[in-house]
Order: structure tokens, then C-alpha cells, then sequence
């Protein structure tokens, strides 16, 4: 089988196994809901998805704070295309479906990271899979999955890595500041820890 095909399904199969095991939705009966999201992303997620649905938007909201503009959240979740997933939910369900997307977040992860290692070494072997599914699971996933937009940032990554690679070796820029790019509108907090370290190493 093909390397692209195997770097694809392994991560799917892995990762499904291991939320099966662990009875994380949709495979069991419990979910990921702690921290951040339970008391802030759930919340916001069913506001956008009832603001999705019924094209009605609306710029101000109590769900900040005291009140205030839910423009710039809503820019930030929607940066994220995996987000609207919570579309195809209803209003109960919408644990599942953050569930999904961390799932779906891990995976992309795993693939990224395969990518970047078989380009790197120029083998695309079992071992750069491996590599993948480690980063996909590595510890930073582990304890801060509960601010899944993060996980963004760990997907374009790798990306972010191979273009320094080109800059330094070949002086090509386009890869490098298209992934620093990505990272930071992505994630802006994210993007900044990842400038100040790029910065600090250089």
C-alpha cells in the first residue's frame, strides 16, 4: 500500500482505537468536556451554531463577561474550519461534535507531521508514521486539548518547520512565511510563543 494512503489511515485508526478505548464520543459514552471547554468553548460554539442556522447575527452578547462584541470570537472560531463541524449537531449533541473535532485535530496532526519527516528524509517509510502518530499524541496535545484551537497551530507546524528548512538551506521564503503566517492568524497566542522561541534559537 502506499505511503500517502497508510500515513493517512493509520492516525484514523490509531486515534479512533485509543478514544474507543477510553470511551471518548461518538465511540463511548463519555467526552472531553473539561476546563476551557465546558465552561467557555461549549457555550460559544452553541451561540454560533444557533447564529449559523438562523443567518441572525448578532454583534453583542452576555457570554462575555458583563457583555460585549462577539465579532472578534466569532473571526477567531471560524479561522478553523474543522469548527463547523457543530453545524451538523443539534444543540444537545454539540459534546459530540467537540469531540470530533479534537479527533479530527489529533489526526491532521499526525498526517502533518508524517508529511513533513518523509520530505525531510526523503523515506517514506513506517517510521516517518510513527513520527507522525508521536507528534499527534505527543504531551502538549495530551494536557492542553481542552483549548482545541490550539491544536490548529501543532497541524501547520510542521509546515512552518519544512519552510525554515528551505529558507536556510535553498533561500526560499514563500513556505516559511506562508506556515508562520498561517500559525499566527490561526492562533495568535500560539503564533507569538512560537515567534519569541524561533527568535530565541536563532
Amino acid at each position: 500500500m502506499r505511503y500517502d494512503i497508510i500515513s493517512i489511515l493509520l492516525p484514523i485508526i490509531v486515534v479512533s482505537l485509543l478514544f474507543t478505548i477510553i470511551s471518548i464520543a461518538p465511540f463511548g459514552s463519555r467526552n472531553l468536556l473539561i476546563s476551557d471547554l465546558s465552561t467557555q468553548y461549549l457555550q460559544f460554539f452553541a451561540e454560533l451554531r444557533r447564529q449559523l442556522i438562523h443567518l441572525s447575527f448578532s454583534s453583542y452578547s452576555f457570554l462575555i463577561s458583563i457583555g460585549d462584541s462577539l465579532i472578534p470570537v466569532y473571526a477567531y472560531y471560524l479561522l478553523s474550519p474543522l469548527n463547523l463541524i457543530v453545524i451538523f449537531f443539534d444543540p444537545s449533541q454539540l459534546p459530540i461534535a467537540i469531540d470530533l473535532i479534537i479527533w479530527a485535530k489529533i489526526i491532521l496532526c499526525s498526517i502533518s507531521m508524517s508529511t513533513f519527516l518523509g520530505h525531510k528524509y526523503q523515506r517514506y517509510d513506517f517510521m516517518a508514521i510513527c513520527g507522525g502518530l508521536a507528534y499527534g499524541l505527543c504531551g502538549f496535545v495530551s494536557m492542553y486539548f481542552y483549548d482545541l484551537m490550539w491544536l490548529d497551530s501543532l497541524i501547520l507546524l510542521p509546515i512552518m518547520i519544512y519552510g525554515l528548512e528551505k529558507l536556510y538551506k535553498q533561500n526560499k521564503v514563500w513556505l516559511y512565511v506562508f506556515g508562520l503566517t498561517a500559525i499566527i492568524m490561526t492562533n495568535y497566542y500560539m503564533g507569538y510563543i512560537i515567534c519569541v522561541k524561533g527568535t530565541r534559537k536563532m
